[in-house]
């Protein structure tokens, strides 16, 4: 996923904001939605980890 490449710098940011422009609404809001789901997880690992 595209979220997963960004994060680990395979892809630029510039990359990442076209990407995300040329997604419809929808698909923006379910982006979204993955990439908080991506931080709750993790804040829970770093959290079990201290």
């Amino acid at each position: 996923m595209i979220l997963n490449e960004l994060a680990q710098e395979l892809r630029s940011v510039d990359e990442g904001v076209e990407w995300f422009k040329g997604l419809s609404e929808g698909d923006q809001r379910r982006a979204l939605h993955a990439l908080v789901l991506f931080c709750g997880q993790s804040s829970m690992a770093a959290a079990k980890r201290h």
